[in-house]
């Protein structure tokens, strides 16, 4: 009988030994699954919004959206600026042709200082790309410098499955089927070989699905870490990045922000954007390089 007793204390003692063990295990593997592992960091799901909490809110509270002829929105910074910054924006819009024309010339001169200009990125750095397309600019900096986690945005279906195929060996690499702009909406819209806009004045067959620019960082949990690099040619999606990021306090976790601005008939005051944007961007970063209202790159100060 006393055997018998022991062999079942010994059993329980087991059975209390492998809960504890089991419990520990889940517990260490979550806190990698959140803290270590590059892959599960960028989770799939928002948890809530965040726009308008107070650790991200902009300390200018005169900024509010306002809506333009086209129906999109847009944040008015000009109200906060001074005579000084006003004059050296009208000055900006009024060179924009001549500016323009020289920028696009610089452009072509030079198509790869884009991606030359990034050498501090590595395999542990965490960067950012709307706008994928079919893959050229994602192909050059990850043969380049492999950056540990390599987000890309690309809302049409076809480029999207050109995206997986043509990474389906880069584990680094994580596509999303999915654009950004100011607030969660699907469009249809032509199909462009080279560009696909959600500006676009025509209605096509081409559902592209858009998810609001503060969820999608909130997925990216982009308040507890740092970006190395946000690059944005994505046909006007730069336009509600840049108001959003220059609007909260959620520019400074940007280390490296690169753009192409593009004049889309529907985008609100695109040059007047812009311009707005050089009176703003210098507070934060500094000018790396410029083709002036074609590609240009800033890095924190």
């Amino acid at each position: 009988m006393k055997d018998h007793v022991c062999k079942m204390r010994h059993i329980t003692t087991l059975m209390q030994c492998t809960c504890i063990l089991s419990f520990l295990f889940i517990v260490y593997n979550l806190a990698k699954y959140h803290i270590h592992d590059k892959r599960t960091d960028v989770p799939l799901q928002a948890q809530k919004q965040i726009i308008g909490s107070s650790e991200n809110r902009s300390n200018t509270p005169e900024l509010v959206p306002k809506s333009c002829t086209s129906n999109y929105s847009y944040i008015d910074f000009g109200t906060s600026m001074t005579p000084e910054q006003l004059e050296r924006v009208e000055h900006c819009m009024i060179n924009y042709n001549t500016d323009g024309a020289k920028g696009l010339q610089q452009t072509h001169a030079d198509k790869n200082i884009r991606y030359k200009s990034h050498s501090y990125l590595n395999s542990n750095s965490f960067m950012i790309e709307a706008g994928g397309h079919q893959g050229l600019d994602a192909n050059e900096f990850n043969s380049r410098y492999h950056p540990g986690v390599y987000v890309i945005l690309e809302p049409v279906a076809e480029f999207f499955e050109i995206l997986k195929q043509k990474f389906k060996n880069s584990s680094n690499i994580v596509l999303y089927n999915f654009g950004v702009d100011v607030r969660n909406r699907t469009f249809l819209v032509n199909r462009g070989d080279d560009a696909t806009s959600i500006f676009s004045k025509h209605k096509g067959n081409v559902k592209l699905q858009i998810l609001a620019v503060s969820r999608f960082f909130e997925m990216l949990r982009i308040s507890e870490k740092k970006v190395d690099l946000i690059t944005l040619n994505c046909e006007g999606c730069e336009y509600a990045i840049l108001d959003y990021l220059l609007s909260t306090n959620n520019i400074h976790q940007f280390r490296n922000i690169q753009f192409q601005s593009h004049r889309v008939p529907a985008v609100c005051h695109p040059v007047k954007r812009f311009c707005w944007y050089q009176e703003l961007l210098p507070k934060t970063h500094k000018l790396v390089f410029q083709h002036k209202f074609w590609w240009e790159s800033w890095t924190e100060k």
